[in-house]
């Protein structure tokens, strides 16, 4: 009896198919494999690998898996077994084996030999051949503008630019292992530094409370730290509440200058751009506040006596007499190096208008 038939009438013929009835049909080894068949998914990274395939091993486990053993065994059956030595040995240029030989259509046969007909009609002499094959891309082109044709008459191939070269990138010294732990004993530390300027902990796995920590301690007084980078870290969606912490701690650095951090809210971008930006003012101000005083050449403090009155005048006088001139000679240089820059810029003026007629000349 088939088994396709149930309760006296054809299951798969009936016009009401009941799934009930279709698996009542089936031994319980066949709807197992439906099952597993069914549930088996191999890209399904949530269940076992054991479970992503219908394959079901019914063997009892001899013990538990020992990997060290496994090895053993596995370098044991490789050397019971040894390779089988080729029959025919490995020559330089010989091919071994079946050569292939590619298999065309009546189609592709046609359309090879119009393309062989063309090309045996379009070839030009042997003098042609070797002023085109040493012209360059430039001289066709030119060629192609005098007589009005399209390019591609005189040589039938595919320009491109050549691919540009990419150095490699070096490699990455950060250590992606560094922990909340890690950070942690590290802040302690940097409340006391004063030598180290610059601080790179890119992804890395730290917290967002471990990061606002840090930038708390970076705002000591006693700390150096320029440049700090902490961005790429396995959180990095940090919340207004930590990242408004972090902006608290950088207004309180009157030296940090530049961040490597994504920041979630406008209102924090805001605050901490300001803030640094006015640590680079005041960077800058100091900068040329020293070299101001650098300019300066004070003369040292004399005792003034009556006798030797005289002399210090004419010492003052001699010293405005050699200033006045050493600012009249700048003066002459300056107005020498406007006279020769204005020179250089008209000739490029006059190089430029010639340029120009020459062009609609040749347009004319």
């Amino acid at each position: 009896m088939s088994r396709t038939v149930a309760f006296g009438r054809d299951v798969l013929g009936a016009p009401d198919v009941d799934i009930e009835d279709l698996l009542a049909c089936l031994s319980p080894s066949e709807v197992q494999a439906l099952l597993d068949e069914l549930a088996s998914d191999p890209d399904d990274k949530h269940v076992p690998a054991s479970v992503r395939t219908s394959y079901r091993c019914e063997k009892n486990p001899t013990g538990d898996l020992d990997r060290g053993s496994l090895i053993t065994y596995i370098k044991g059956e490789a050397v019971k077994h040894p390779d089988k030595e080729e029959e025919v040995k490995f020559e330089l240029g010989f091919k071994r084996g079946k050569v292939y030989e590619p298999k065309y259509t009546q189609e592709e046969l046609d359309l090879m030999k119009r393309e062989a007909d063309i090309a045996e009609k379009v070839r030009l002499d042997e003098d042609e051949e070797m002023a085109l094959s040493s012209a360059s891309l430039e001289d066709i082109m030119n060629l192609a503008d005098i007589l009005n044709t399209n390019p591609q008459n005189f040589i039938r191939e595919a320009y491109s630019d050549p691919l540009p070269f990419f150095p490699p990138e070096p490699p990455n010294q950060t250590n992606p292992k560094i922990t909340d732990f890690a950070v942690s004993t590290l802040c302690l530390a940097l409340e006391q530094n004063s030598a180290l300027k610059s601080l790179n902990l890119e992804s890395n796995r730290i917290s967002p409370d471990t990061v606002a920590a840090l930038f708390e301690s970076l705002a000591s007084r006693k700390n150096g730290i320029l440049e700090v980078r902490i961005s790429g870290q396995q959180q990095q969606k940090m919340g207004f509440r930590v990242e408004s912490k972090i902006a608290n701690a950088v207004q309180l650095n009157p030296r940090l200058l530049r961040i490597g951090i994504d920041f979630q809210f406008p209102e924090v971008i805001n605050r901490v751009s300001k803030h640094l930006i006015s640590n680079m003012d005041k960077l800058r101000i100091q900068r040329q506040v020293k070299e101001e005083k650098s300019e300066i050449n004070w003369t040292p403090c004399r005792t003034i006596d009556q006798t030797n009155i005289q002399e210090q005048e004419q010492e003052l006088g001699q010293e405005q007499e050699q200033n006045q001139g050493e600012e009249q000679e700048q003066e002459k240089d300056q107005e020498q190096e406007q006279k020769h820059d204005q020179e250089l810029e008209d000739e490029q003026k006059q190089e430029s208008e010639k340029e120009q007629e020459e062009e609609e000349q040749e347009e004319s």
